[in-house]
């Protein structure tokens, strides 16, 4: 499941990101956000100002700081940012089969394992969804109200613990969620098919 052919003019045309941008005069205050606590985007590349990419604490004028009230402000901010626009970026596929009780979750490469694993179960009768999320964190509440809706919820990853599944579930999980999961390897479609049919 790792190599796959495609037409590649067949793909869609991936669209920018419209972003407001900064066109002052004035110096650049990088984390001086406007009410939605985004502030406006500086392209790299800009004569007039520096830009600089880094993950440390700063505050609005985007001196280092750690412990600075400006500085945990502008970290408080961030977060706020997340909760208040996460409609906006919060990315997934729901192929919802009418009156299917099961529904597959995955993400990332697992996702083709799992479509595969739809397809095949379909063809056998059963009805079963699926939901690849492509937004981990923060949990979007879309998926929690598309998990809610069915009886019986695998999620299938490749990892040893079920990470996303904890994320949503917690490490005591929910009756009707189970996990399948492989480490050093690709999941295969049969080993889905098999959880979701299992039980």
């Amino acid at each position: 499941m790792t190599v796959a052919s495609m037409d590649l003019s067949a793909l869609p045309r991936i669209e920018p990101v419209q972003r407001a941008k900064y066109a002052g005069a004035a110096p650049y205050r990088p984390y001086a956000p406007d009410d939605s606590l985004v502030p406006a985007f500086l392209e790299v590349g800009n004569p007039a100002h520096q830009v600089r990419f880094t993950a440390s604490t700063h505050d609005q004028d985007a001196t280092l700081q750690h412990n600075a009230p400006a500085a945990l402000a502008n970290t408080a901010r961030l977060q706020e940012k997340l909760a208040r626009n996460l409609d906006s970026f919060t990315f997934y596929e729901l192929d919802e089969e009418p009156g299917a009780e099961s529904l597959v979750v995955s993400w990332d490469v697992t996702a083709l394992a799992c479509r595969q694993a739809v397809i095949d179960l379909r063809a056998r009768g059963r009805k079963v969804s699926l939901l690849v999320a492509k937004t981990l964190l923060p949990v979007p509440p879309a998926y929690l109200e598309i998990l809610s809706r069915y009886s019986k919820v695998v999620v299938a990853e490749e990892n040893l613990s079920g990470q996303f599944r904890q994320l949503l579930f917690g490490t005591a999980g929910r009756a009707s969620v189970s996990g399948v999961n492989a480490i050093g390897r690709m999941l295969t479609p049969g080993e889905v098919a098999q959880a979701v049919t299992s039980g």
